[in-house]
């Protein structure tokens, strides 16, 4: 297929990385930054509508690290804040057209780390455990914590059939590679507690479908849990655990949780990891997508376990990948964007994104919104049209 050349439908510059995928909602699309604001910009023009800064003064090192994070409903926006000095946490709500508030609730010394809406309840990931919030009032339903982890930064939310799932990371010290992951998945609803699961890998990135919860990791492998019981899925019946590893598959150790009074403690173990997994996977009807540190973009068939992967002729890492208009989008460390056929397939069209670092991608309307350092972008998602030309041809191979 010819590739497509245009004019970069717009973009806008942040004072500082955009480090989060951008949301698409209600017409616009917010990007959140590492200079603590929350940018609302029109989708049709590129024109910055409102920003909304979230600390009010220096935030906790922990909070400077990532951006914030936002969910949408019901035409607000939800914005989790930290705690900083004498400034409670909070989860703020504001109107996704004007950026007035609508609610603020406050959660004391305990930080909003992460946010999920869904159906009508915004789940939260805080430094103290978990808590949910009624999406139109703030007024809270459920605050749950893990036994023996009650100080874990817990994020990455995922949910689906009514059940949520969320990943805390424990390590030894801020620059110890000695790290375990543990996943714990609650009832939406009433807060109930289903399973809890441990994996001594750090960087562990959660997706949902209905009956299945994906997780990519650091040392390069895709894992399908059942959604329910936490139990690993199986390609069959009567056939393997559904485990991809890209390109090899290393050591790995999982095991399940004791629910037990007390709870438990994880034993640390050192891994090197191998082509580690950067992006959040994608699930779509085509496939389970993820990109990693060797430069691919792997799709898991989720029917009978073929494992392909598009390779870009490059060893940069894949930072983002988006689904969307029969394609998959593939973002990388040094701004280019590439997509793909999901079905597999010629190299369709690729671009040098003007966002430095690509942070996040998402795909609506028709558009792909590129965000990174320091800006936020949009693009035709069918034709990639933008302002440079990428030359290079790129293939795509399948294997077992």
């Amino acid at each position: 297929m010819a590739r497509s050349i245009g004019t970069r439908p717009w973009r806008v510059r942040a004072r500082s990385a955009m480090g989060n995928a951008p949301l698409a909602a209600d017409g616009m699309v917010f990007g959140t930054s590492t200079d603590h604001h929350v940018y609302a910009v029109d989708a049709a023009t590129g024109r910055l509508q409102w920003k909304h800064r979230v600390a009010d003064r220096s935030p906790p090192l922990v909070a400077l690290l990532r951006p914030p994070r936002v969910g949408h409903s019901l035409g607000s926006l939800h914005i989790g804040m930290p705690a900083a000095g004498d400034r409670p946490g909070a989860l703020h709500t504001v109107h996704s057209r004007t950026g007035e508030t609508r609610w603020r609730t406050e959660i004391g010394e305990a930080s909003v780390f992460d946010v999920l809406v869904e159906g009508g309840v915004v789940f939260a990931c805080c430094s103290d455990g978990v808590r949910t919030f009624e999406a139109g009032s703030g007024t809270q339903r459920w605050h749950r914590t893990v036994e023996n982890l009650p100080s874990v930064r817990w994020g990455g939310p995922a949910s689906a059939d009514g059940i949520v799932a969320c990943v805390g990371e424990i390590r030894q010290s801020w620059s110890s590679a000695d790290a375990v992951c543990v996943i714990v998945a609650f009832d939406l609803d009433s807060g109930e507690r289903l399973w809890v699961r441990s994996i001594e890998t750090t960087g562990v990135r959660l997706a949902a479908s209905p009956g299945r919860l994906y997780l990519a990791t650091s040392q390069g492998e895709l894992i399908a849990l059942e959604l329910r019981t936490g139990e690993e899925s199986r390609v069959r019946d009567d056939g393997p655990n559904w485990i991809f590893a890209f390109p090899a598959r290393p050591t790995r150790t999982m095991s399940t949780v004791a629910m037990r009074p007390g709870g438990f403690t994880p034993v640390l173990v050192s891994h090197t990891p191998v082509s580690a997994a950067l992006s959040t996977p994608v699930v779509t009807s085509d496939g389970v997508f993820v990109g990693s540190q060797n430069g691919n973009t792997y799709r898991a068939n989720v029917v009978d376990g073929r494992l392909s992967y598009y390779t870009w002729e490059t060893d940069l890492q894949v930072r983002a990948v988006a689904h969307g208009q029969g394609l998959v989008f593939a973002g990388f460390i040094d701004g280019m964007v590439n997509a793909c056929p999901a079905e597999g397939g010629d190299f369709h069209w690729a671009t040098i994104s003007p966002v430095g670092r690509v942070a996040g991608l998402t795909c609506a309307d028709g558009m792909l919104y590129v965000s990174g350092d320091p800006f936020l972008a949009a693009f035709d998602a069918t034709t990639g049209a933008g302002p440079w030309r990428w030359p290079r041809q790129r293939t795509t191979t399948s294997r077992r």
